[in-house]
């Protein structure tokens, strides 16, 4: 899919759709062909389409009816939401092409979006940024991402990380790249450390400490692991890892090509020369909603792909209210990306980028907190820091299980664990974050959680 250009007012044709509870505006964009990573099947608007989607805004705004999109309209379904004339200016924008269905933004991929460009010794900048679009801003897990790679390319290939901690210190802007200053703190024989600023505007806002191991090739003289948890293959469930997102993309090479997706004349651009006196060009647009390099998947009897509403109707979900949570997710590469080139580093620092995914959730379900409700209201929410421990290489092209819990929540904080497994049972990472939770609730709520110690089973 692909950022549609901003046009004139008489060549835009508003659709409103209550995909979330404000309404959006659609740009209409007649050049399909310049735009890389289309679905052709979804690029083909026809002139009935676009007449029946003018008349039914039309005629819905005159009768006073609600604005709900339905499946016959070649949409997903919303919760229905009622509006009047008078409330349109509160459309925000937003900008894809409008065909049979909403196109989504243009595709993600881990390696790009994780990337960085050196411009000094030890210096390294982003090559992309993208927050969800109720995000304050960047996404945590890609800085995080971004400074762990950018440390691992002062390293000899030789070594792996065996761990990280940082802090997020201030929102991350889409408008400026971030540079990443990796600091040599210690060479040794047998494990190294590197320490990585993260700047934007001369201003730190966020720090990491990682820890380098050699790689061992001898088996392991004594290993135990908590066991996978037992769950349905991915296969069973559906994709659910959609965000409707902002996401700038920083071109140094070209900025002026025009078959680029971030394109001036693809996007909304600036040019702007940055204190190195380098020129580089921003692009950004608030794309419809898509995937984000990651295919997640929620193990929830509601997110089955065999899921029927009726057989689950009045029946509580176990477990969906305990501090506790279970998602698949396997990372999305572009098609040119090699996996042999440097696989440990490359698949250690998308790890840093997808357990940052929905790892506060669990401090949320005891309580029914989400962002929109009217009671159990979600004010904000941020991750504080981030902390990995990896346990041993993977196969980067491999679905893993994320599991995570909450075992504390207080005074406006959230700690909450995760452990990662292959697709064969094997623990390759563990994970720790706090976060900021502040909530409006109508009550105040305390619980206790049952928690069971660990106990060896057979060896094996």
């Amino acid at each position: 899919m692909r950022l549609a250009q901003k046009l004139s007012a008489k060549s835009f044709i508003p659709y409103l759709t209550p995909y979330s509870p404000r309404y959006h505006q659609v740009f209409i964009s007649s050049n399909h062909n310049s735009l890389p990573d289309i679905d052709p099947t979804l690029a083909q608007t026809t002139t009935s389409s676009l007449v029946f989607y003018l008349f039914f805004w039309i005629g819905s705004i005159s009768s006073g009816l609600p604005f709900y999109s339905k499946d016959c309209l070649g949409l997903k379904s919303y919760p229905r939401t009622s509006t009047s004339v008078g409330s349109l200016k509160n459309i925000i924008p937003r900008f894809f092409s409008l065909a049979s269905k909403p196109i989504p933004g243009p595709k993600m991929y881990v390696d790009k979006t994780i990337d960085v460009v050196p411009y000094e010794e030890n210096c390294f900048r982003s090559k992309e940024l993208w927050k969800p679009a109720i995000s304050r801003g960047a996404f945590g897990g890609q800085i995080a991402a971004q400074a762990l790679y950018a440390a691992t390319k002062t390293v000899d290939p030789k070594f792996a990380v065996s761990s990280f901690h940082s802090y997020f210190l201030l929102p991350g802007s889409l408008d400026l790249p971030i540079d990443y200053k990796v600091q040599i703190v210690r060479n040794g024989k047998s494990y190294l450390m590197r320490s990585v600023n993260a700047y934007q505007n001369d201003k730190l806002i966020y720090i990491m400490m990682c820890s380098f191991a050699i790689i061992r090739n001898e088996p392991d003289k004594i290993q135990h692991q908590y066991a996978m948890p037992k769950v349905l293959p991915p296969t069973m469930y559906k994709s659910d890892l959609i965000f409707d997102r902002v996401w700038s993309v920083f071109d140094y090479q070209n900025p002026n090509n025009p078959n680029s997706p971030n394109s001036p004349q693809n996007t909304q651009s600036s040019q702007q020369t940055d204190n190195l006196g380098a020129l580089w060009t921003k692009s950004s647009a608030l794309t419809a909603p898509g995937f984000v390099g990651v295919d997640g998947r929620s193990i929830d009897p509601s997110n089955l792909t065999t899921y029927n509403p009726e057989q689950h109707k009045n029946k509580e979900i176990h477990g969906s209210k305990d501090p506790y949570k279970l998602w698949w997710m396997k990372p999305s590469t572009s098609p040119k990306f090699d996996p042999k080139a440097n696989p440990i580093f490359d698949s250690q620092s998308w790890i840093a980028y997808l357990t940052d995914f929905r790892i506060l959730i669990p401090a949320l379900m005891p309580y029914d907190i989400r962002y929109g409700n009217k009671e159990n209201r979600l004010i904000m929410m941020a991750s504080l820091d981030h902390s990995v421990w990896f346990h041993t290489p993977f196969d980067l092209d491999d679905w893993f299980l994320y599991q995570m819990e909450s075992p504390r929540v207080c005074n406006d904080r959230a700690y909450c664990t995760g452990r990662v497994y292959n697709s064969h049972g094997v623990m390759i990472a563990s994970i720790a974050q706090e976060g900021m939770a502040r909530v409006d609730v109508p009550k105040s709520s305390s619980y206790s959680v049952n928690y069971t110690p660990p106990h060896l089973l057979d060896q094996q």
